[in-house]
């Protein structure tokens, strides 16, 4: 009997529902993690996300005088962005708000050529920024995304090996 085994994009969009909005974990790059949450949060604090939906792809971010814009640059002003920064951070914003939080993470991931973030047998611990994985006392047959639902299972902390 051959055995199935999912495509990268299967496992990535799979996954992609066990990872909550504005939880960056899955992003490498610590950096870009901080600055990706710190802007979701602002964009969820400004209201903008239809906004940045009806944006003109292409239309620059660093230089724009639309009112939405200006509003997010003045609440993310403590962040330090250049205006480069600005940009490329907004594009990402961008991305979530016109592809949806699930695909942005899917294509996220496989732009990342990340295989699976979760191994059988464990469950993915993040606050956000950090991210670990904690080992889980199998209770049947669970694999990939469908080991977040045994979070409720007896497990034991791995992050101190």
């Amino acid at each position: 009997m051959a055995r199935f085994i999912p495509t990268l994009e299967e496992v990535c969009a799979r996954e992609a529902e066990h990872i909550p909005p504005g939880n960056f974990c899955f992003i490498m790059d610590l950096n870009e993690r901080v600055m990706f949450k710190e802007m979701y949060d602002v964009v969820e604090a400004t209201g903008t996300w239809d906004e940045l939906r009806a944006h003109k792809t292409g239309e620059s971010f660093m230089f724009s005088h639309d009112e939405y814009v200006q509003r997010i640059a003045s609440a993310s002003a403590s962040s330090g962005h250049s205006g480069a920064s600005f940009g490329f951070v907004m594009r990402v914003m961008e991305r979530i708000a016109k592809q949806g939080w699930i695909a942005f993470v899917a294509n996220e991931r496989i732009r990342q050529g990340q295989r699976s973030i979760v191994k059988p047998n464990e469950v993915m611990v993040s606050d956000g920024f950090n991210t670990h994985y904690r080992y889980v006392e199998p209770t049947g047959c669970k694999t990939g995304a469908e080991s977040s639902s045994a979070a409720e299972t007896p497990a034991r902390d791995d992050t101190s090996e």
